[in-house]
């Protein structure tokens, strides 16, 4: 991935620790540590590590219900330690309801909104950042399951699955309960035999700021989100949008930050896929304007290309898909305008897996005509006007 951070972030912080080019390559040995730990805890260590995350998140949850942002201090109240406790707290399955609380999300928010350098919100530049991310995202997913009725299935499906990456699958459980909500509303039905509504909404005033936190950092929030370290961020995205609709005061320029976010998640999600389809579907209209994607350096070029490769990659097995053929114009639309002086190397693959996508859905015989066409030339006009307006 090259440099991930600009040579003021070189060196670990002593409250935030490791800056983002140690974190990134680290993710995965975490993930995979994090299981090998899950085998192997004791009940007196579980014990202990659930009496330490408990009193974290207790914490978090009353600068949650604070008002204005954290006060000068709570860095040490809120260690990196604590929030390695709480991040681990998810291997315990019957403790993962200890995340079901707004005011969590809340004060993960201010966490990440006081990790600033020169003036600039970066929360992923840093350990701490990512942290508090990943501890936000199970909020949030724990949260939507618990007011879907499917927390308790979600639960009982990691107990039954004590090997599986846990985030995997509170994210899958969560991307079904967003698909029912979202069919729902599309079909404008207040009612299900299932009782699997998302209701009563979640109220939390912090989640338009965490909006421009994301955009402001969106480059490293690209990097730290790329398809082998997902997070899945389909329930944390649905908020999101459901936030701005119910904001009176929502300008065009706001609906635009949030569609380069989640047109950013888009080109890495793996677990959530149907449900990050549904939303890019669903809000491809606000985005229909002159809106065009922007990157912040070559990096962030060459960042959106790579993941953009994995994304509609029709093979490769890390990732579960591919899209539905429909979502392909959608990628490669916000990826095109990528393609920067400097990045050219990544276009062949780009414009490879791309084919290899059509061809796939071609050959498969579940597209409708109609479908595969429209598609088809969308994605040549894409191609054509990025390839054009070098």
């Amino acid at each position: 991935m090259g440099n991930h951070s600009d040579k003021s972030l070189d060196k670990a912080h002593r409250h935030w620790g490791r800056p983002l080019a140690s974190y990134y390559d680290s993710i995965r040995e975490t993930r995979t540590s994090f299981l090998a730990q899950r085998k192997n805890l004791g009940l007196g260590a579980a014990m202990t590590l659930r009496t330490k995350a408990r009193s974290g998140i207790q914490k978090i949850c009353e600068l949650g219900e604070r008002r204005g942002p954290v006060p000068p201090g709570y860095i040490n109240v809120i260690t990196l330690s604590v929030l390695e406790s709480i991040s681990k707290l998810v291997l315990l399955p019957r403790a993962v309801g200890d995340f079901a609380h707004p005011t969590l999300i809340s004060g993960c928010i201010k966490l990440m909104a006081s990790i600033q350098e020169s003036g600039r919100v970066t929360p992923f530049a840093y350990e701490y950042g990512y942290l508090c991310f990943r501890i936000f995202k199970i909020a949030v997913d724990v949260c939507i399951l618990n007011r879907s009725r499917l927390f308790t299935s979600a639960t009982s499906n990691m107990v039954s699955e004590p090997l599986a990456d846990p985030i995997m699958l509170l994210s899958r459980h969560t991307d079904q309960a967003i698909q029912i909500q979202m069919n729902l509303e599309k079909e404008n039905r207040t009612d299900n035999p299932h009782g699997h509504r998302i209701e009563p909404p979640l109220d939390i005033a912090e989640l338009p700021a965490l909006l421009t936190i994301l955009y402001e950092d969106r480059k490293a929030f690209s990097i730290a989100m790329m398809p082998s370290h997902s997070l899945g961020l389909a329930g944390t995205l649905f908020l999101l949008g459901k936030s701005l609709s119910n904001e009176s005061s929502t300008t065009h320029n706001i609906m635009e930050m949030y569609c380069e976010v989640l047109w950013r998640y888009s080109n890495t999600s793996v677990w959530d896929k149907v449900a990050t389809q549904l939303l890019t579907s669903h809000y491809r209209e606000q985005a229909k304007s002159n809106w065009k994607p922007t990157f912040v350096d070559l990096e962030d070029s060459v960042t959106i290309l790579r993941a953009a490769n994995i994304a509609i990659s029709p093979d490769d097995n890390r990732i579960p898909g591919p899209f539905d053929i429909s979502a392909i114009p959608v990628l490669v639309g916000f990826a095109a305008p990528f393609v920067e002086l400097g990045s050219e190397a990544f276009v062949p693959q780009f414009l490879d897996v791309t084919i290899g996508c059509m061809w796939n859905s071609l050959t498969s015989g579940k597209q409708s005509a109609d479908s595969f066409i429209d598609s088809v030339r969308d994605i040549f006009y894409h191609i054509r006007s990025a390839i054009r307006s070098k």
